[in-house]
């Protein structure tokens, strides 16, 4: 991906606050929006936004993105259930999942 749709990237998943998430899509709807909010052109998707994530995490807070479903999709799951654990996150009754509904984050809202 280029400069800009990653520095954008990056500012947003940075952003988010303790003891909240967001889906790679709502990361990447966001991304789009901010860009085009900018004169850019709107581009890239959940892919995109992990691929960022896989280059970028051990400097973001990674484990705060998860799947659309609440799963946390990374190299080290338990490690990212852990930290959500660690910082209130709900989650779904099996104890796997994220409560997306209950921990979404809504980024200027």
């Amino acid at each position: 991906m280029d400069d800009e749709y990653t520095r954008t990237t990056v500012a947003l998943v940075a952003g988010i606050p303790p003891g909240r998430v967001l889906t790679y899509g709502r990361v990447a709807a966001e991304v789009a929006e901010r860009l085009a909010a900018d004169g850019g052109a709107p581009r890239g998707g959940p892919r995109q936004a992990a691929h960022v994530l896989r280059v970028h995490g051990p400097s973001l807070p990674w484990w705060r993105v998860v799947s659309v479903e609440g799963r946390v999709a990374c190299r080290d799951p338990e490690a990212a259930r852990a930290a959500l654990r660690a910082e209130g996150v709900p989650f779904a009754a099996d104890g796997e999942r994220v409560a997306v509904a209950d921990a979404l984050w809504q980024p200027g809202g």
